[in-house]
Order: structure tokens, then sequence, then C-alpha cells
């Protein structure tokens, strides 16, 4: 009889427990428990494309929820740039905005708005390729009856690319990288600092005839000895556009490891990011959900 009791009292407990941790699930990720057995599925037509003609983005469907908006987009890429080797390392950022109101005299937004999605993926089959997006009524609370704005924000595409340069101050470097652009600068002589800190600035410059917006470059200047990478404590500085496709920078590096003046230095020129369309327009499309619930 004891047994029976303690057994009736731990089940109890385990089911309260599930309750509680159900209720707690429900309450944070705002819930809508009337879609928990009942999601929607719609399918999307139309599409948004950048300025530059470089990308088209077709939303193919979406699926509603008790927890979340998952939107299924897919894509086409300018060939030019697949010629180039760009690729996406994350997908464009699609921004999800409730019932916007927009000038639809207008095909682009100059300040997008909406939520950003919580999670986006690229998701490649043998078949196919294309963007997934997730976006959880935790931030983006969400009711059926209200209509949807996509705005497609910035979009990046990335190629792999390794040099390294061996540099002396007051050295001038140019690099170029094939059908995109000219990666160019100069290593000042070193400095220190009010605090006694040695510091090395490179003064660069990158330009391009094939984008609107340049590109960027990741670039790191590093010391060998001995065979032994020896790297700064860290670099500071920043950038300005000297016109569209023309971009100046400066890295500032600080120096605390005396034997980094010891060795050989190398500018390590790497990764080449593209700016997609135009970083002053974003296109949008509305989706009409109460038309095809």
């Amino acid at each position: 009889m004891l047994l029976q009791k303690k057994f009736v009292k731990e089940t109890i407990l385990f089911v309260a427990v599930i309750i509680l941790l159900f209720s707690f699930l429900v309450w944070y990720g705002n819930w809508n428990l009337e879609l928990l057995f009942n999601e929607k599925v719609i399918d999307l037509e139309g599409d948004m494309t950048t300025s530059d003609e470089h990308l088209t983005i077709k939303p193919r469907e979406m699926i509603i929820d008790h927890s979340k908006i998952t939107i299924l987009v897919d894509y086409q890429v300018n060939p030019e740039l697949r010629q180039l080797d760009l690729e996406f390392t994350t997908p464009p950022r699609l921004l999800l905005e409730k019932e916007n109101k927009v000038d639809n005299n207008n095909s682009t937004l100059t300040m997008p708005s909406g939520a950003y999605p919580d999670s986006s993926e690229k998701i490649e089959t043998i078949d196919e390729s294309y963007f997934k997006y997730e976006y959880w009524y935790q931030n983006f609370p969400y009711e059926l009856e209200q209509d949807l704005t996509l705005i497609l924000d910035r979009t990046y595409m990335s190629k792999d690319h390794s040099q390294e340069i061996s540099v002396d101050p007051g050295d001038n470097v140019e690099v170029e990288i094939s059908d995109i652009g000219k990666y160019k600068g100069k290593l000042k002589e070193p400095q220190k600092t009010d605090e006694g800190l040695d510091t090395i600035t490179f003064e660069g410059e990158i330009l391009s005839d094939q984008f609107e917006y340049g590109f960027r470059v990741r670039d790191y200047l590093i010391s060998m000895v001995n065979g032994e990478e020896v790297r700064p404590t860290g670099a500071g500085g920043g950038g300005s556009p000297g016109s569209n496709s023309n971009y100046q920078f400066e890295r500032e590096y600080r120096i605390e490891d005396k034997m980094f003046w010891e060795g050989d230095l190398v500018l390590q020129v790497g990764r080449i990011r593209v700016l997609i369309g135009n970083r002053f327009e974003s296109p949008y499309m509305d989706l009409n959900i109460t038309e095809e619930l």
C-alpha cells in the first residue's frame, strides 16, 4: 500500500513537472497553441532582384506553426559571379515586417525595418539549393490575420583568397584580385603610443571597377621568427569610402612582444567579400497571407 502511494505521488510530481516545463515553453516562446497540430503551409509567388541584377530571390513556401514562421527561398545568381568563384558563406539577410506601410509606387526601401531571422541556413541537395529562414514568435509575435512584408537587406558573397607578402616598414604593397579589383597600401614606420606601446600602421585602399561598392579583404600583419608566427596583441582602425567603388582604410597593430621586431614581417591577404546590390536600397515584396489561409 505504501509503495502504491509512493508511486502515485511520484507520478503526480512527474506530470506536474512536465506541465510546468510545457507551460514555460509556451510562455517563453510565445507559442500559438491553435497551431500546435495544425500548421499552415502557404505557397508563395513573386521575386526580388537587387539593383545590380546579380541576385534574384524567389520565396517559394511559408510554413506557419505553433512556435515560428519558416520561409523557404529559391534564388538565382548572375552566372558572371559564379565564374568569379563567389559564393554565399551566409544566406542573404531577409527581414520580416508585419503589415508594413510602404510606398507601393517604389520597388525598394531606403530604410529597411523588420525582424531579423532567428536562424538561417543554405540547404543543398543533389537536385536543388535554397535558403531556409526561421522567425520565432518569441522575438516576432504574430497573429494569422496579419499580412507580412519580406525585405531583402544586406547581401554578401565571398571567395577564398590566400596570399602572403613580405614587407618592411615604408614599403608599398599592391595586390591584383583577378576580375574583382585591386588591394594596395603602405606599411608605415613604427610609432610609440603615449603609454610607450609599439604600434605599426598599414594605410590601405581597395578599388574595383567590377562592383559598385567595391569589396573587402580579410588582412593581417604577422612576423615570422625562426619559422614561428608572432602576432600583434590587437588591431584597431577603421575605414571610409572615397567613392562608391573605392574604400580607404587603416589598420593600427599594437605590439607587446618584442620578438615581433626580430622576425620577417608578412602581410596576409585572405578571404574576399563583395556587397551585392545597393547598400542604400532594399527590395521588398508583400506576402498576402490572409488571402491564402
